[in-house]
């Protein structure tokens, strides 16, 4: 038996590798106090799935047709009209795709078009093994905390001045993991930069709607409609990573030529995406009283806890968070306890997350090569979801906190697990920092 070398040398994602590590655990100290870990790494929305979606997906239960490769097309008609109510966006449906989740649509992307990948990086952890797998050209582009985490046009036109043959350039927007939300004006100077070097661009807009502050998100496909493919779903901002319903805007340029190549391979592939939950995930685009109540408040709840612990984290010694605006992480950048970090025999960032996963701190988080950077760069990623969903949106309807205060007092008394794991973050760094690591 002879493998293909490419997909045998694939590694587990270091957040599912680590998430394994929690869960056993977990499972081996079921009557510890918390559970006796803190649970940082895996980017999944806490919340649950909004009742109405449930009520739709029960009624779905008998679809059992195979139905378009492409999707079904009144699920395309609804996600056509909430890309115009929330994005200012008047797609036909024509470009509209519907995938089992924007990782497989992204995959299939990655593995349609050809030419050099520009990835910025710390990135989602999942580019990576894609552009790997399917054998593409690509490189990093490291963000700076000096740049707000956002690819700056300036940056970006000298690298692509020394590619030859066609760039594809991949945004997440907001960022995972910096949290960082680029502005319209941001977005309109890269798209200057874009079209002067004809550049394929692939827009993960997945966190679209977790933006903290209402009409500051602007989508791709509004200021590069040409050349712009967007990817989109309903795992994070309606907490249905499991449901696999992403959606695919396909650009201005060669749409019909293009919805034709995908909705081939997508027949070849997996035939059409689940049928219940497609039927089940027109709820999902409605304009409904509940869903939007649940995605509101959802959205709130990751603003007051995103900025109260990357502030608690800019507190400590050494190291620098950055400051979300969008989705549920932050990254803290260590870089600056390199020494201390070498002196403890820490030379590598994987090094490091298996350090902070040892008695006593606990903590599991993401670093290194998952999310594109050097082996010695040691910047970190937090998600910070580590709570029961559904009580945290119980304790937030029934007293909900107004300003600063009342927010800390309110992440204090119903987040102290949370609030817990933080301080193990910082009693590492103390720790790290006195060189007196339990090693």
């Amino acid at each position: 038996m002879k493998l293909n070398q490419n997909i045998a040398k694939l590694k587990l994602p270091e957040n599912l590798k680590i998430g394994l590590m929690v869960k056993e655990y977990r499972n081996q100290h079921p009557n510890q106090d918390d559970q006796g870990c803190y649970s940082f790494e895996l980017g999944q929305s806490p919340f649950p799935v909004p009742k109405t979606i449930q009520e739709a997906f029960k009624l779905a239960s008998d679809e059992n047709d195979y139905v378009q490769a492409e999707g079904l097309d009144l699920l395309r008609e609804k996600i056509k009209s909430f890309n115009q109510a929330h994005y200012d966006l008047d797609i036909p449906i024509d470009r509209i795709l519907i995938g089992p989740g924007s990782k497989a649509i992204i995959g299939i992307l990655i593995q349609m078009l050809e030419g050099h990948f520009i990835l910025p990086t710390p990135s989602w952890i999942g580019y990576i093994p894609q552009l790997n797998a399917y054998q593409k050209s690509y490189e990093y582009m490291r963000l700076s905390a000096d740049d707000d985490y956002k690819v700056k046009p300036e940056r970006l036109r000298k690298v692509l001045e020394n590619i030859d043959g066609p760039s594809i350039f991949i945004i997440n927007n907001p960022h995972n993991p910096t949290g960082a939300v680029y502005s319209k004006s941001e977005l309109m100077a890269l798209t200057e930069v874009f079209r002067d070097h004809d550049v394929t661009v692939i827009s993960d807009e997945i966190y679209a709607m977790t933006t903290y502050e209402e009409g500051v998100f602007t989508s791709m496909a509004k200021i590069y409609p040409e050349k712009t493919f967007v990817t989109n779903g309903i795992s994070k901002d309606r907490s249905a990573g499991g449901y696999r319903l992403g959606s695919l805007i396909l650009p201005e340029e060669k749409s019909e030529k293009l919805f034709k190549i995908f909705k081939t391979y997508a027949s070849i592939l997996y035939s059409n995406v689940s049928t219940p939950i497609q039927v089940a995930s027109m709820t999902a685009y409605d304009d409904h009283p509940q869903i939007t109540s649940d995605m509101i408040d959802a959205r709130a709840i990751h603003r007051m806890v995103g900025r109260y612990f990357s502030h608690y984290c800019n507190e400590i010694p050494g190291v620098h968070a950055s400051t979300p605006e969008g989705g549920f992480y932050f990254v803290i950048d260590f870089n600056g306890l390199k020494d201390h970090l070498y002196n403890q025999g820490i030379h590598t960032s994987i090094d490091l997350s298996y350090a902070m996963f040892k008695e006593p701190y606990k903590v599991a988080i993401i670093t290194g090569d998952a999310v594109g950077l050097d082996e010695d760069d040691f910047l970190v990623r937090v998600a910070f979801i580590d709570y029961d969903g559904q009580m945290i949106l119980d304790a937030y309807r029934q007293d909900q906190p107004r300003g600063e205060s009342e927010e800390s007092r309110f992440i204090l008394k119903h987040m102290s697990h949370m609030k817990k794991g933080f301080e193990m973050i910082k009693q590492f760094i103390f720790d790290l920092s006195h060189n007196n690591l339990n090693q």
